[in-house]
């Protein structure tokens, strides 16, 4: 039987467990609510679940880093629990990730945290749509911000922990480990676009695509795959797929397309037509 949890009645904490997006698209409406209800003021360490993060970008690091620095302010203790493989990447990438070290926990294979950071880490309760646990003095409100507002919800129940069933191998301090973590994650990011001509503009389009697609490849980018397909029944509907490692990755691709944009000429051949991204399993 697990053993119960147990928070210390002196316990004063916020902690965030991230949706699975964090991204420039999300947060400014998040930080509207926080700051509405005056959690940024509100006593306690800051503790960061970042193990449901699917999609972020480099706005996610920057609300850490403030996260971090009003926590430091009032003299209280910052921690990233978990972190997504997509999450350390982008930790990484902003060089980060050493800076943070200390302050990133992993889950043991019980789903315990040990660290002289605070006196309590909570065990990781799933909560798909994010959740924010404020404790003080070891009782616990817990809310959940909506594109509504901020919805008051039953105090999370921490003996309905996850226990970790996924491993995965990472390093820390300079030593291999295991992270036992519990959300199964996408293995990557397909965009496609989806374009439909008459059957008379079918080949100078899709000479115009291959052009396209020609100049991506020249560019060097190290995408994990490139397609076009053509649709047998229909020769006017096309398919542009562009799979990518993860969501870091394709924001690479984004970058290089804004620093040579003459792409553009070719791609204003084709229609403003919209990318569906999807995540890859």
């Amino acid at each position: 039987m697990p053993p119960l949890v147990t928070v210390p009645a002196g316990y004063n904490a916020v902690v965030i467990t991230a949706p699975p997006e964090v991204s420039a698209a999300t947060i400014a409406h998040i930080q509207a609510l926080a700051e509405e209800i005056g959690l940024p003021r509100q006593k306690g360490h800051r503790v960061l679940v970042a193990s449901q993060v699917e999609f972020c970008d480099s706005s996610a690091v920057a609300a850490m880093m403030r996260i971090m620095n009003g926590a430091h302010e009032m003299n209280y203790e910052f921690a990233i629990c978990n972190p997504s493989p997509i999450v350390r990447r982008y930790l990484e990438i902003y060089g980060t990730a050493a800076m943070l070290s200390r302050h990133i926990l992993y889950a043991n294979e019980k789903g315990f945290y040990e660290t002289d950071l605070m006196p309590f880490v909570p065990p990781y309760v799933p909560a798909l749509e994010g959740r924010w646990d404020i404790y003080t003095n070891g009782k616990v409100k817990s809310l959940v911000p909506t594109p509504q507002g901020v919805r008051a919800i039953p105090p999370v129940d921490l003996n309905q922990y996850a226990i970790p069933t996924v491993r995965e191998v990472v390093r820390q301090s300079g030593k291999s480990r295991i992270l036992s973590r519990v959300p199964r994650t996408h293995e990557g990011i397909v965009v496609v676009r989806r374009f439909k001509f008459a059957p008379e503009e079918a080949a100078p389009k899709l000479d115009v695509l291959h052009k396209l697609l020609d100049w991506y490849k020249g560019k060097g980018f190290d995408f994990r795959g490139i397609f076009l397909w053509q649709n047998e029944a229909n020769h006017g509907e096309f398919s542009e797929v562009l799979s990518f490692r993860d969501r870091a990755h394709y924001d690479a691709f984004k970058t290089l397309l804004k620093v040579d944009t003459s792409w553009k000429d070719l791609n204003a051949k084709l229609g403003n037509v919209q990318p569906e991204i999807h995540m890859q399993f």
